[in-house]
């Protein structure tokens, strides 16, 4: 059975997309929690890795989706910019937090991985909907003074 890519409806081929995020989801859970990796249960853990990709998704793509071309949020111009960010944050999270335990001794708990991912995630959400909608609706008031 052939599976033809280009025949897959665009939905299913971003939520195929968000895929990409599992293994740093994994790298996180194996870092920061240890002791939930050690237990093996791959079915929690799957689950995890999936509802952390869900809401880390809508989150992001939510920021880059624009009410006035009326973008869905899972529309292929949304949801690889929103990849690529989470995958710079998550990434970058990672590194930053190994470089601290190697340098100072002391590690994250998950916890508070996630607490810095998503309230990074939710400090862009807020900068790029309100704040620059602010700033937008700031210049074109000006423009027509």
């Amino acid at each position: 059975m052939e599976i033809k890519i280009k025949e897959l409806p665009v939905y299913l081929k971003n939520v195929l997309i968000n895929i990409i995020l599992f293994p740093f989801w994994l790298i996180s859970i194996y870092m920061y929690n240890r002791e939930m990796y050690n237990t093996k249960d791959f079915l929690i853990i799957g689950s995890l890795c999936f509802c952390l990709t869900v809401m880390s998704s809508i989150i992001i793509t939510f920021a880059f989706s624009d009410e006035k071309e009326e973008v869905i949020m899972l529309d292929q111009e949304a949801i690889i910019p929103s990849i690529a960010i989470q995958v710079i944050i998550l990434s970058s999270l990672l590194f930053l937090g190994y470089i601290f335990k190697k340098v100072t001794g002391y590690y994250f708990e998950y916890y508070s991985f996630l607490s810095v991912y998503f309230g990074i995630s939710l400090l862009l959400l807020y900068s790029i909907k309100f704040a620059g909608k602010n700033n937008l609706d700031k210049q074109n008031t000006s423009k027509t003074e």
